[in-house]
C-alpha cells in the first residue's frame, strides 16, 4: 500500500515538472493544452475554523482528492476545509494524507483542528493535532492518525495559509487528499 501511495505521488511530482515542453505536433499550432479538472473549488468566505468549507466525508474508499484553491495575493488569506468522518464501526481511527503544492517561492503551512465539544454537544473550541510546513512549496504528510468518537471526535479541518513568499506572488495552490 506504501509503495502505491509513494508510486502515486512521484507520478503526480513528475508530472507537474513537465511545463514547457512541446507537444507531438513540435509546438506548431495544434488544440491548446486543457486546463487540469479537480474534484473541488475553493469557495470563500473560509478564512476561519467556524467557516470552513466543507469537502467530503472520510474515509473515501482510498480515492483521491483534489482541490484549486488561492491565497488571493495575500499572505494574510488562510483556507479552511471541514471533513466528516465516518470510519467502520468500532474504529477509533482513521488516516488522512494530503499534499499541498504550489510556486516554490511560498512556504505553504497546514494545520490539522479537531472540534472540541462538551459532554451536551456545546463546541468549546478546536484542538490542533498537527502543524506541516516545506519551503519548497509543496508539503506532504502521509497517514496521518485521525481520532475518532461518534460524539467527540467526528470531523477533521484542515487550515492552510502561505506562511511566506517572495515575489513574484503566485498565489494558487493544488490540495490532493486521500484517505484509509
Amino acid at each position: 500500500m506504501l509503495q502505491v501511495k509513494c508510486l502515486s505521488l512521484l507520478l503526480l511530482l513528475m508530472a507537474s515538472c513537465g511545463q514547457g515542453q512541446a507537444g507531438a505536433n513540435g509546438g506548431n499550432g495544434g488544440d491548446p493544452p486543457t486546463d487540469p479538472e479537480y474534484d473541488y473549488t475553493e469557495v470563500e468566505p473560509n478564512n476561519t475554523l467556524k467557516t470552513a468549507q466543507f469537502l467530503t466525508v472520510l474515509p473515501d474508499s482510498n480515492s483521491q482528492s483534489s482541490l484549486l484553491g488561492d491565497f488571493n495575493n495575500s499572505a494574510d488569506d488562510i483556507d479552511c476545509y471541514a471533513f466528516f468522518l465516518n470510519p467502520a464501526t468500532g474504529a477509533e481511527s482513521t488516516f488522512f494524507n494530503f499534499m499541498v503544492g504550489t510556486d516554490a517561492s511560498i512556504t505553504p503551512r497546514v494545520k490539522l483542528w479537531q472540534t472540541v465539544v462538551d459532554d451536551t454537544g456545546i463546541i468549546t473550541g478546536h484542538q490542533l493535532l498537527g502543524t506541516w510546513v516545506s519551503s519548497n512549496g509543496t508539503v506532504v504528510a502521509l497517514d496521518v492518525e485521525i481520532p475518532y468518537d461518534a460524539f467527540y471526535n467526528n470531523d477533521l479541518i484542515m487550515e492552510i495559509d502561505p506562511l511566506s513568499w517572495s515575489s513574484p506572488l503566485s498565489g494558487t495552490y493544488i490540495l490532493n487528499f486521500w484517505s484509509n
